[in-house]
């Protein structure tokens, strides 16, 4: 018997929906951070420059795929309110930023809030997106039901 609803056969699941979703915005924070830390660091010479890049578009990508798998926990596991989205977008972005800055300290950084602030700016402006993406999800999801 046919399903009533042939394309939601087609449909990945959710949470395969979700883990595309974090690896593509990981693979962007990578290219986009890691060549920003380069620029701003090429004055101070080419190893050092390639230092920074690699240091920054690694910890880009991991802590975005972190920060976007954590979010998604927190966002499942808080009641709908005014401190679901302030927990979503909170914790993980202020534990991304203090690891940032310590990785960038240890490198030996020598920009180090240039190369940092980037991360930090779109940060949060990327946590109150996905949290707001994830909150359309989620009527999308009941309204289906």
């Amino acid at each position: 018997m046919p399903s009533a609803a042939p394309e939601a056969a087609t449909r990945r699941p959710p949470r395969r929906r979700a883990a595309a979703r974090v690896m593509l915005v990981s693979t962007g924070a990578l290219a986009l951070y890691g060549g920003w830390a380069t620029l701003v660091n090429w004055p101070h010479g080419a190893d050092v420059a390639l230092r920074a890049g690699a240091t920054q578009g690694a910890m880009s990508f991991t802590f975005t795929a972190l920060m976007s798998t954590l979010m998604e926990a927190l966002f499942t596991a808080c009641r709908p309110g005014w401190r679901r989205v302030a927990i979503t977008c909170g914790l993980p972005l202020a534990g991304t930023v203090l690891l940032l800055v310590a990785a960038h300290a240890l490198v030996g950084t020598p920009e180090l809030l240039l190369t940092v602030l980037p991360s930090a700016t779109i940060g949060s402006v990327f946590a109150l997106v996905y949290t707001r993406a994830l909150i359309i999800a989620e009527r999308a999801a009941k309204g289906a039901a």
